[in-house]
């Protein structure tokens, strides 16, 4: 019955791929039957098959709900003027003489009170690249800057689904590592930000006058009550509130102030939290502000729990034994780092999407963590500065491809801009060498 149920699964994958037009769906879903089949082909029995593919893929229930919510609060918050308020008073209040460094901190601070890189791209930072063109600045070093912002919060925010998928497998504590997250990320900010102003373009254009500012007047009502559903999710932040109740007293406030100020009825919110925002084709700032709602996450719930089955599979495999022996002998603490970026560039690369380089690395480098004695918070901050940033560097990874598609950059330009995702790495690397020199750190050879 087991087998049954695993096979059916794998089937309506396909077909719910293939019908929505998900390619990448299609195709880790056929890696995932391929690898299975080599498996058997080893002795492996398809019941073992799908026990393990079943344990490994039931680690990404808990992210899965966290995709759901992070859905309907990202719909939720436009109804209530949430995101469109953070648009407006980011747009007004932005000096054009530091528009990419501004840029950087608008999606920086957006995108930790989201959670979501794709969120935030698909609303502030759309709108953030129509103000650029509309004063003709470079839109590869706004759109560099945008993703480095987005990244800031898909790496740290509490709210975060790729944060809260690695402390799930890495068995953390998601505040500890939060907390790690901006330790190690501090320094790599600041130098972003130090870049960012540095190719500031002096424009004379006065951004108050763009007509966003009144087109977000005309549809929504922004006062400061708007901001309460990102009070809530930051003083539950403050005091460690499980990151599910404090989305679901976010999504509360969400609606009441959505009802009372907005004047949206309880069908508009079943509206959104199912479809996602949308108004009405006729107005302009229809194509800026939307999205959101559970249809957007399932395609990213769908990649999740199949890369967590498929890390199952490839286990029984066991094609990483001999990898295993090589980053063995490795004996400095930067190297063990260094290893474990290369290991994230190449599942990013081959699995094209962030889940699996996370789900992969974490498979691959976990046992060597493990066997060398170092902590599991180092191993969840070394996936969270290797795997989360570096797979939005790889240009047919839906991690940086998606977000790109939004903004509507074309080329490969804005990667080249996109500093935060490089010095992350960077920076963790070289402290790591300093201390292994000095012998700060040590580890179980």
């Amino acid at each position: 019955m087991k087998n049954l149920f695993g096979i059916l699964v794998v089937f309506i994958a396909l077909a719910v791929s293939y019908y929505g037009e998900f390619n990448i769906g299609i195709g880790i879903t056929l890696v995932l039957i391929i690898s299975s089949l080599l498996a058997m082909k080893k002795g492996n029995s398809l019941d073992e098959i799908v026990k393990i593919a079943y344990l490994k893929g039931k680690k990404s229930f808990l992210v899965i709900q966290i995709f759901f919510l992070v859905g309907i609060v990202s719909s939720l918050w436009i109804n209530s003027g949430t995101i469109p308020g953070i648009v407006y008073y980011g747009i007004k209040f932005m000096n054009p003489s530091y528009f990419y460094v501004l840029a950087f901190f608008i999606s920086s601070a957006a995108s930790f009170l989201l959670g979501s890189s794709l969120g935030t791209a698909g609303t502030i930072g759309i709108a953030i690249i129509a103000v650029g063109r509309g004063i003709g600045v470079d839109p590869n070093i706004a759109g560099g800057a945008i993703l480095s912002g987005v990244y800031f919060g898909d790496r740290c925010s509490p709210v975060s689904s790729s944060a809260n998928l690695i402390a799930t497998l890495t068995e953390t504590n998601l505040y500890t590592n939060i907390k790690n997250m901006f330790r190690t990320g501090t320094i790599p900010f600041l130098l972003t930000a130090f870049l960012y102003n540095l190719l500031a373009e002096k424009e004379s254009v006065i951004l108050q006058e763009n007509p966003l500012i009144q087109q977000i007047q005309e549809n929504f009502t922004i006062t400061p009550l708007v901001f309460l559903p990102v009070m809530v999710i930051l003083i539950c932040a403050i005091f460690k509130i499980n990151v599910k109740i404090s989305m679901l007293a976010s999504i509360v406030m969400a609606i009441i102030i959505g009802k009372f100020i907005q004047n949206y009825s309880f069908l508009d919110f079943m509206r959104s939290i199912i479809l996602g925002f949308t108004l009405n084709r006729d107005v302009p700032l229809a194509l800026i502000i939307k999205g959101g709602g559970l249809i957007s996450v399932w395609k990213a719930c769908l990649i999740v729990f199949i890369s967590c089955s498929l890390s199952g599979v490839i286990e029984k495999l066991e094609i990483l034994n001999n990898f295993d022996k090589v980053l063995m002998s490795i004996k400095s603490r930067g190297k063990i780092f260094l290893s474990t970026l290369i290991v994230s560039l190449v599942t990013a690369a081959l699995g094209c999407n962030q889940s699996i380089a996370v789900v992969m690395t974490n498979e691959i480098m976990g046992k060597i963590y493990e066997k060398k004695e170092i902590p599991k918070e180092e191993l969840a901050i070394d996936i969270e500065n290797t795997g989360i940033v570096v797979s939005a560097l790889i240009p047919w990874n839906i991690a940086g491809m998606i977000p790109a598609t939004m903004m509507g950059l074309s080329g490969l330009s804005y990667i080249g801009y996109s500093f935060y995702l490089y010095l992350i790495p960077l920076v963790s690397f070289v402290t790591y060498a300093v201390k292994s020199k000095n012998k700060i750190i040590e580890f179980q050879e």
